[in-house]
């Protein structure tokens, strides 16, 4: 695919530090007037990045990690289709 010919989203966001993109993420203070915006789909995160630490962003508890694991290997295994098998 040409870059002339590939579909870009109109927007992306840039924050200079972790904690800003984790409020724009969570709304709450200033971008709580944003409630209505949608998520985004692809989030780059600088693990040294200023404020909090990268690294702290990614932790999840064991319980949320699996669950995560056994919804995608669910959707992969189950709901996932080749789109070339498609009738």
């Amino acid at each position: 695919m040409h870059p002339e010919s590939a579909s870009y989203p109109d927007k992306a966001r840039h924050f200079l530090d972790n904690q800003s993109g984790l409020d724009y993420l969570f709304r709450p203070g200033e971008f709580s007037r944003y409630t209505e915006m949608q998520r985004p789909h692809v989030i780059l995160l600088d693990l040294r990045l200023a404020g909090v630490e990268g690294i702290d962003v990614l932790p999840v508890g064991f319980d949320n990690f699996k669950k995560l694991l056994d919804d995608l290997g669910f959707y992969w295994l189950v709901w996932n289709v080749n789109p070339n098998t498609r009738k």
